[in-house]
C-alpha cells in the first residue's frame, strides 16, 4: 500500500512536469486512433469540404485547408493540427484561471474522451475554427484583463472578428457581447447599471463605430447585413409558425416573440446536457453537492458566466434563424466553460483523494480499468465501417475508369466530385441509358440489409469490396 501511494505521488510530480507534453500526447493519439477505428475515411460532409479546396476553394474554410492537402494524408495532419490546438489551449487557459495541473489533468481527460467530442473529432467544420479562435480571445482578455483591460478588450475583438468569417454564430458574439465590457471593468462598490468613462469605455466606443462604418460605407457589408434582417424576419415568423404547430396541431396557440426564444433556449440546453454527456454530468453533480470555494477569482468566473449565458441566447437566436441547432463542433465552447466551472471541484477531490491514497487499491483498479473502457468505447467506431466504399472507389481510379454512382464516399474515393449535381453522381436507372461509354463504370452500394432482385441483371461485375457486416459495395458495367 505505501509503495502505491508513493508511486502515486511520483507520478503526480511527473505530471505537474510535463503536463502539457503528456496533453499533447493524449490528443495526438486519440485523433489518430479514431482515424484508423474509422477505416481511414471521413463524413461525406467533410469529403465535400476537402474537394471543394483541392479544386475550387471558394469559402475562407476551404482556402485555409488548402495548403494542407499538398501532403499525402493531408487533412488528418489538418485534424491532429486542430485538435491539438483545441487540447493546449483548454490547458493554457485553465491555468489562468486558476486551476491546478493536477485538477486540470482529470478534466483535460473528461474533455478529450467524451463520447459526443470524438464523434465530431474528425469533422472538417468552419465552427470548428471558430471555437479555436474564441478560445484564443478567451485565453488573450484572461491573461490580460487585470493589469491592461485595454489590451484584454482589444484583442479579443480582435480575435472574435476574424472568427465573422468562419461562423454565423461569430457575427452574433462580435455585435452584442463586448457590451458586457462596459460593465465587467467597473469597481466593485458600482451599482451594475453605471458606466465609467475610461479608456477601456473609448476602445468599446471605437469598436462599434468602426463596425457601424463598415456597415453603413461598405456596399457589400450593408447588403449583406440587410438580406440577413430580413432573413431573420422571415425565419422568425416561420419558426414562430412550427412552434404554434406543435403545441396545438390547429395553429390556435400562438406563443409570442419572448416564449419562443425561451423554447428556443430550452432545446439549447437540452442539446448541451446531451453533449456533455453522463460522466461529465456527474461530475458537475459530484462539484455541486461537495460546496468547495472556487480557485477562479471572482471577476473571471463572471466573465465564464457571461460567456455561458450569452452562448446560450446566442445558440437560440441561430436556431430561430436557421431552423436548426449550430453545429456540434460550435457547442464545444459551452462545453469547456462547463467543465472549467462546475468539473474542476469534483476533479480535485478525486485527485487528492488519489495523492492522499484515500482510495482502497481494489476499488481504484476497478474505477481506472472501467475509465480505460470508457476511454475506448469513445474512440472505436460500433457498427459497419465505409472503408469498402474507399476501397472500391480507389480501385477504380486506379484501374482509370470513368466512376459513376449515387454513393458520394465512393465517388470522392473514385477522383470525382461527392456533390449532387456533380455529372458523375447519377442513379442506377440512368446509368444503365449510357451505352456509348464503353469505359464507364457504376459502384453500386448493396446494404446488408437490402436483398438485390433484378436490378443487376443488365449489368456484369466485374470486382466487388465488402466489410465484415456484410455492406457491399459492386463495380459494374453494361453487358
Amino acid at each position: 500500500m505505501q509503495q502505491l501511494r508513493w508511486s502515486v505521488i511520483f507520478s503526480w510530480k511527473l505530471l505537474d512536469k510535463y503536463c502539457l507534453s503528456v496533453v499533447a500526447f493524449i490528443s495526438l493519439f486519440t485523433t489518430i486512433f479514431i482515424y484508423y477505428s474509422y477505416g481511414k475515411v471521413l463524413s461525406v460532409e467533410t469529403l465535400t469540404v476537402i474537394w471543394n479546396a483541392r479544386n475550387n476553394p471558394s469559402t475562407v474554410l476551404e482556402f485555409f485547408l488548402y495548403p494542407f492537402l499538398f501532403f499525402k494524408q493531408g487533412e488528418l495532419f489538418y485534424l491532429a493540427l486542430i485538435n491539438l490546438s483545441l487540447a493546449l489551449g483548454f490547458v493554457y487557459f485553465a491555468e489562468l484561471l486558476g486551476i491546478g495541473r493536477r485538477t486540470l489533468f482529470f478534466v483535460f481527460l473528461l474533455f478529450n474522451y467524451s463520447l459526443e467530442y470524438n464523434d465530431i473529432r474528425l469533422e472538417i467544420d468552419a465552427e470548428q475554427v471558430f471555437t479555436l479562435l474564441w478560445l484564443l480571445a478567451n485565453i488573450a482578455f484572461v491573461r490580460n484583463f487585470e493589469k491592461r483591460p485595454d489590451l484584454s478588450v482589444i484583442s479579443w475583438c480582435m480575435f472574435i472578428s476574424f472568427g465573422v468569417f468562419f461562423s454565423t454564430i461569430a457575427l452574433i458574439w462580435a455585435v452584442f457581447f463586448p457590451i458586457f465590457f462596459l460593465f465587467l471593468f467597473r469597481a466593485n462598490w458600482q451599482k451594475f447599471y453605471l458606466i465609467k468613462w475610461s479608456k477601456t469605455t473609448k476602445i468599446i466606443l471605437t469598436y462599434y463605430i468602426l463596425l457601424l462604418s463598415l456597415i453603413l460605407f461598405i456596399p457589400y457589408c450593408r447588403n449583406n447585413i440587410l438580406a440577413i434582417l430580413q432573413q431573420i424576419v422571415t425565419n422568425f415568423n416561420n419558426s414562430s409558425l412550427e412552434m404554434s404547430l406543435f403545441f396545438s396541431n390547429t395553429g390556435a396557440m400562438s406563443p409570442d416573440f419572448a416564449n419562443i426564444v425561451l423554447i428556443a433556449v430550452a432545446i439549447v440546453l437540452l442539446n448541451l446536457a446531451y453533449i456533455s454527456g453522463a460522466l461529465v454530468l456527474f461530475s458537475i453533480w459530484l462539484s455541486l453537492t461537495l460546496k468547495m470555494t472556487s480557485v477562479v477569482s471572482f471577476k473571471k468566473r463572471i466573465f465564464l458566466y457571461l460567456n455561458l449565458v450569452f452562448f446560450v441566447f446566442a445558440a437560440g437566436i441561430y436556431l430561430l434563424y436557421n431552423s436548426h441547432l449550430p453545429s456540434e463542433s460550435a457547442f464545444i465552447s459551452a462545453f469547456l466553460i462547463l467543465l472549467l466551472l462546475y468539473s474542476s471541484n469534483a476533479c480535485y477531490y478525486i485527485s487528492n483523494r488519489l495523492v492522499n491514497n484515500d482510495i482502497k487499491a481494489e476499488r481504484l483498479m476497478i474505477v481506472i480499468w472501467l475509465f480505460v473502457a470508457y476511454a475506448f468505447a469513445s474512440m472505436i467506431k460500433f457498427g459497419p465501417s465505409d472503408g469498402y466504399l474507399k476501397q472500391a472507389g480507389q480501385w477504380a481510379k486506379n484501374h482509370n475508369y470513368t466512376v459513376f454512382s449515387d454513393n458520394k464516399t465512393a465517388l470522392f474515393y473514385a477522383g470525382k466530385s461527392p456533390d449532387i449535381v456533380s455529372e458523375n453522381y447519377i442513379s442506377l436507372l440512368e446509368f444503365n441509358s449510357q451505352q456509348e461509354n464503353n469505359n464507364a463504370v457504376y459502384i453500386f452500394n448493396k446494404n446488408r440489409h437490402r436483398e438485390l432482385t433484378n436490378e443487376l441483371d443488365n449489368f456484369e461485375i466485374i470486382q466487388e469490396f465488402s466489410n465484415k457486416h456484410g455492406n457491399t459495395a459492386y463495380i459494374i458495367r453494361i453487358k
